[in-house]
């Protein structure tokens, strides 16, 4: 069994994303483990991050096809500087972790991968992003890849107000 650690997106992004799209996830994969990680040997490195990171903005605003046996699809974030940046941080912090080479800084294409049809996805998810779905993602997430639900959460702290 593997791991994903993902930013988890805000609860108003996730309910207009699963109001399309009622199976969808509600996570931005960042790193993907296929071996067992000891989740106890990344929880300072985790807690950490999330006391430092405040929450950041994300636009979903296009689709990725997949191609294999049974094509996916992926909602794509628009990539900002910012979220490659939180990719590469958070990637150099657990790098004594193999992770999946699709999920290394050079190459990861940030998606949130939808189960629903190619079909399914034309019909009911593009018409749909005439509007980009625009939310924040909020929480460092540990999760097994049934993506079922977190393990581990480490909300992100607050943004400061008035300063």
């Amino acid at each position: 069994m593997g791991y994903t650690i993902a930013l988890r997106l805000d609860d108003a992004t996730a309910k207009r994303l699963t109001d399309m799209v009622p199976e969808a996830p509600s996570w931005l994969p960042f790193l993907v483990f296929d071996s067992e990680i000891a989740i106890r040997a990344i929880h300072r490195t985790l807690l950490r991050l999330a006391r430092a990171w405040e929450p950041i903005s994300v636009t979903l605003g296009t689709l990725g096809v997949h191609p294999s046996v049974v094509p996916n699809t992926s909602l794509l974030p628009i990539p900002t500087a910012e979220l490659l940046s939180r990719h590469r941080r958070l990637y150099a912090a657990l790098a004594v972790f193999p992770c999946v080479s699709t999920f290394l800084p050079d190459q990861w294409m940030p998606g949130i991968i939808l189960p629903i049809s190619l079909d399914d996805t034309m019909r009911i998810v593009l018409p749909s992003l005439s509007t980009p779905l625009v939310g924040s993602l909020v929480a460092i997430d540990v999760l097994e890849h049934s993506f079922i639900g977190p393990i581990q959460s480490y909300p992100l702290r607050h943004r400061q107000s008035g300063l």
